[in-house]
């Protein structure tokens, strides 16, 4: 009787595991893109093409709106994972979120600037972007 309680169990919890897996690899994924969008932002900003940076500031804020549901409790770094999250991040999450929400807002800076064909400000909503991530990875990436 205890040996299909045994096999149940081990079952559900390789189930979490793949589900945490399949977690941690696509928000590392996303968080790849954003890097790519920035650059990308970056790129059509210099030229002009606003169309193009309002497309990839779409990107980073839709994920920065999703970030919260990437980071379950139990998805941190460890030996048998890629994650790069430390612990910092469910010890503080209230702080974790607040850099992910203005992350978010300053997202929402560079398509307002890029409609408004306004360069001055979409520099200035790129570098808060920019400097949003690195901050968050300083406190909060291993």
């Amino acid at each position: 009787m205890k040996f299909p309680f045994l096999i149940i169990c081990l079952i559900i919890y390789s189930f979490n595991c793949f589900g945490n897996d399949n977690i941690i690899m696509e928000r590392i994924n996303n968080f790849k893109n954003t890097e790519k969008s920035l650059k990308k932002i970056t790129k059509f900003a210099k030229i002009n093409k606003f169309d193009k940076v309002i497309i990839e500031a779409q990107l980073i804020q839709k994920w920065f709106v999703k970030i919260p549901s990437f980071f379950p409790k139990g998805t941190q770094a460890s030996m048998s994972n890629n994650s790069d999250a430390s612990s910092d991040i469910w010890s503080n999450f209230d702080k974790f979120l607040k850099l992910a929400m203005n992350t978010q807002v300053y997202s929402q800076n560079i398509i307002k600037a890029a409609k408004e064909g306004n360069i001055s400000s979409l520099s200035i909503a790129i570098s808060e972007t920019s400097k949003s991530c690195t901050q968050c990875h300083r406190l909060f990436r291993n």
